[in-house]
């Protein structure tokens, strides 16, 4: 058990050390089909699967988005508690091109190298959900799917413009006023 953890442990060090090193290029290779290099070689010798080499870069994000819905679901205010988890989920989304499709795909794939990171992620996001519904502070007909779809639209929408980070503010804000409940 503790040779696993570590060989994990180690996968992923691998991993962050090849994105730091190479940036928005190993983003943009993750996302397409990888001409058969030397680096493409080694990169697929410690990682076999465009899904394992996603796993071992995200794991640990999506673990740490994880906790922290289990932090924020203590807040007093639901609404808010889920709005800042959105904003948190929206900059861990937008840093790799291509994301949202593989998370997408891996939450109704059991068998996805994925799937167990990506269903732990969208568990959180419906407790955060519900206690905000259950509170009244998002309408109660919204899904946890048509959550992570529209945070991940917003996301992927804002990364297509010149003011990133500005415009995906914006399009945080206009998202999660639009969630909120109206008075009848």
């Amino acid at each position: 058990m503790v040779a696993v953890s570590e060989a994990r442990v180690m996968s992923q060090s691998r991993a962050n050390s090849v994105c730091a090193m190479l940036g928005p290029l190993i983003a943009a290779m993750v996302g397409m089909s990888m001409a058969k290099t030397k680096f493409s070689r080694t990169l697929y010798r410690h990682f076999p699967t465009r899904e394992s080499l996603l796993e071992a870069l995200l794991g640990d994000g999506f673990g740490a988005l994880t906790s922290r819905a289990a932090e924020l679901s203590a807040a007093t205010d639901p609404g808010q508690a889920l709005a800042e988890w959105i904003r948190e989920l929206a900059q861990a989304v937008a840093r790799y091109d291509g994301l949202p499709a593989s998370v997408a795909t891996a939450l109704h794939d059991p068998d996805s190298t994925l799937h167990a990171s990506c269903a732990r992620l969208g568990a959180a996001a419906s407790r955060l959900l519900a206690h905000a519904q259950r509170a009244g502070h998002v309408r109660d007909d919204l899904r946890t799917d048509e959550l992570l779809t529209m945070v991940s639209a917003m996301a992927w929408a804002a990364g297509q413009t010149a003011q990133v980070d500005e415009d995906a503010n914006r399009y945080m804000d206009l998202l999660i006023e639009g969630l909120a409940t109206r008075p009848a």
